[in-house]
């Protein structure tokens, strides 16, 4: 399980951050603020007691998005089955920044597994990450080939917040919205995406 509360703070942190600097460009602040409404709302709703001025925090690098939304992605799917160890592969090269490894990891398993819907979202995670979380022809493709899971929520999660990067939340929230009608009815990846979806509704109003 992922320690969310601690997501929470440290998200919660650089989205203040952010808006303090008042830093208007940049995929990556957008998806960081949007992590950070996913990761405060969560923690809110699941420790009451949580004080209201959050830790301080910094990113060292882009790593620590990879790595959050990858623990978010792992959390949508149900990781069974021979394509696993792709996915280990892939997420461990993604981690440390080697866009080329990841998806070369994720292209192998494909190619043994073709047409499996984690490895699809992964791949389009990978594409998201690579393209400094904007939303390329390539990105959009890789979405666009995800979807045709019939289950799995997380292309249309992670193009959400492509489109929020891109500034276009009323997209984005469409997106989550699909989202939320996918997935096991009780994965814990729910909460956050809710909180984050709730949280952008009310920014909307």
């Amino acid at each position: 399980m992922i320690p969310w509360l601690i997501f929470g703070v440290i998200a919660l942190g650089l989205g203040i951050a952010a808006w303090r600097m008042r830093i208007a460009k940049g995929g990556v602040t957008m998806v960081l603020s949007a992590l950070a409404l996913a990761g405060a709302g969560y923690a809110a709703q699941g420790q009451p007691g949580l004080a209201a001025s959050p830790a301080q925090a910094e990113v060292e690098n882009e790593g620590e998005l990879a790595s959050a939304l990858i623990d978010l992605r792992d959390l949508m799917d149900r990781n069974f089955g021979a394509h696993k160890s792709w996915l280990t592969m892939s997420d461990a090269a993604l981690r440390d920044g080697d866009y080329a490894r990841a998806l070369a990891m994720i292209e192998g398993g494909l190619k043994r597994n073709p047409g499996n819907s984690e490895l699809l979202n992964a791949r389009a995670l990978v594409l998201f990450l690579a393209s400094d979380t904007q939303l390329t022809p390539a990105v959009q493709l890789a979405f666009a080939t995800a979807k045709t899971s019939t289950w799995h929520p997380g292309p249309y999660y992670f193009e959400g917040l492509a489109q929020l990067a891109a500034r276009k939340p009323e997209e984005a929230l469409a997106l989550w919205d699909v989202a939320l009608t996918r997935g096991t009815p009780n994965g814990e990846w729910r909460p956050p995406v809710t909180a984050q979806r709730d949280a952008l509704a009310r920014m909307m109003a």
